[in-house]
């Protein structure tokens, strides 16, 4: 599970898109962006397994609407988002803008979940995000999660809006 803030660097993301969202944070280096795309794209590959993880992500409609890289960047983004999407063990669901305020706008986070061990959390930070197996607060970013997901839209109505977006990439 995860909320994913406008830019955020912790979804299902193409190379390029990757690349131009790292590009933006002051001082890097192209060795530390690269690095740094490989590391994102590497941890994907679990969704290639033959038994891949469920992932659950609400997604602020703003990431949608920001055009990151270019059209071209936008238009690969939104087809591996829609693609990652028709999975069936994939959930990306949009909270849209009109619902204003939410706890998602506090901060980026995941919560991992499995078999056999404790509950997990990362926070997303701007100059370094944590892990946390600590039960209060674990707990409290469940509630977090809980609290964003009664706003988002539902998956048929969030993959619709996504593609709508995307449409407007595609003569550019």
């Amino acid at each position: 599970m995860g909320v994913l803030p406008p830019g955020d660097q912790a979804g299902p993301q193409t190379a390029a898109y990757a690349r131009a969202i790292l590009s933006a944070e002051p001082g890097v280096t192209q060795d530390w962006i690269e690095e740094t795309v490989a590391t994102r794209l590497h941890r994907q590959a679990v969704f290639d397994r033959e038994k891949p993880p469920m992932y659950w992500a609400l997604l602020d409609e703003c990431a949608l609407i920001r055009p990151i890289g270019g059209a071209d960047v936008m238009r690969e983004q939104f087809e591996h988002l829609l693609k990652m999407m028709a999975t069936p063990f994939i959930s990306i669901q949009i909270v849209p803008i009109s619902v204003g305020a939410t706890p998602g706008l506090l901060g980026g986070f995941a919560l991992a979940q499995g078999d056999g061990m404790p509950d997990h959390v990362y926070l997303d930070a701007a100059a370094q995000g944590s892990v946390s197996a600590r039960e209060e607060i674990v707990r409290a970013v469940n509630l977090r999660y809980d609290a964003i997901h009664k706003w988002a839209h539902p998956i048929h109505v969030s993959e619709r809006l996504v593609r709508e977006v995307a449409a407007t990439y595609e003569d550019q």
